[in-house]
């Protein structure tokens, strides 16, 4: 399932690494898992979406369990492709988030790009 999904399907630690991500990430972006997989998440997004990221990212004003971000994602070949991600927080006992389950879909042509950028 995860090598034919039309999306990419990621595990963050805490401070934004990627811990996994699924095969797709080559036919989706061109990178290959091994190229993702240890790098964080900013390394690959657009540098004037990178604070907007780093706000998304930040434990301290996590209130929710799942969240949304949509930003330009940088492909293996320099260009960029608007992504809609959804993350789910999981947490320990005492409610500190211990991993990020991310799922991550092209929406540059679909028309629900943020406006302005």
């Amino acid at each position: 399932m995860l090598e034919r999904s039309p999306y990419i399907i990621s595990s963050f630690s805490p401070d934004g690494v990627f811990t996994y991500v699924s095969p797709t990430v080559t036919a989706l972006l061109g990178y290959s898992p091994e190229e993702v997989v240890g790098r964080h998440s900013a390394a690959f997004n657009h540098p004037d979406e990178i604070l907007s990221l780093v706000e998304y990212r930040s434990l301290s004003s996590i209130e929710r369990d799942t969240a949304k971000f949509v930003g330009r994602v940088r492909l293996k070949n320099g260009d960029y492709r608007w992504y809609e991600t959804t993350s789910e927080y999981i947490r320990n006992e005492c409610g500190d988030v211990i991993q990020t389950i991310s799922v991550g879909r092209d929406i540059t042509r679909t028309g629900t790009m943020p406006l302005g950028n």
